[in-house]
């Protein structure tokens, strides 16, 4: 059996043989090209092979506003927000020197339209030990309340507006106090510190 000459083989084949082939083998080198080698794990030195992800896609410009289309309202809550600083209850005179550890007094405050505090419940949430000093604690925290002022809470009416360049944005149409609600924690220690944490609700 002879071997025939590459030179020969590819003079004597038909043109359309050898264009074909030219372009099959142009398409592999393409795929081997859209390929990158990821290593999977240095400890096992085994290699994986995963198609390059595809470019992301093009940036989204915003929506255009349809010509005579009302606008779109959206209301955005914003929570009260204490003003410090924040008087600090007394330790109850009755309850020195008893040594009763750390007592936490958690309460549930109702926030008025300008500020205030405007209610205290016992909190359900924070649940403190009763003890026989339990009234006294509470009313030192009630005193501490009274004091306090926040920035109220308000719902903030956005609207949609259109922008210079056809697009959209959010824009402020009015705003409106409301009243807010929050748990608050103090703590009573015995040598008379007194901490407290504020969470919006």
């Amino acid at each position: 059996m002879r071997f025939m000459d590459r030179r020969v083989l590819w003079g004597n084949m038909p043109t359309r043989y050898w264009v074909g082939a030219c372009v099959a083998g142009l398409a592999c080198m393409g795929a081997l090209a859209g390929c990158r080698h990821v290593t999977k794990s240095e400890a096992d030195g085994r290699t994986w092979f995963q198609f390059a992800p595809s470019a992301p896609p093009p940036p989204t410009t915003s929506a255009r506003m349809p010509v005579g289309a009302p606008p779109t309202t959206r209301d955005v809550v914003a929570d009260a927000q204490p003003i410090e600083p924040l008087a600090k209850p007394f330790y109850p005179g009755a309850a020195r020197g008893v040594k009763l550890g750390v007592v936490t007094v958690g309460v549930r405050i109702t926030i008025d339209t300008e500020g205030h505090v405007a209610d205290v419940m016992p909190s359900l949430t924070h649940l403190a030990l009763p003890s026989r000093f339990s009234r006294e604690f509470q009313d030192a925290v009630e005193v501490a309340l009274a004091q306090w002022r926040f920035v109220p809470s308000e719902v903030r009416h956005m609207e949609e507006a259109l922008g210079a360049e056809g697009g959209t944005y959010l824009r402020l149409a009015g705003r409106e106090k409301i009243e807010a609600k929050g748990e608050v924690v103090f703590t009573f220690s015995d040598d008379g510190a007194v901490g407290s944490g504020w969470w919006a609700k």
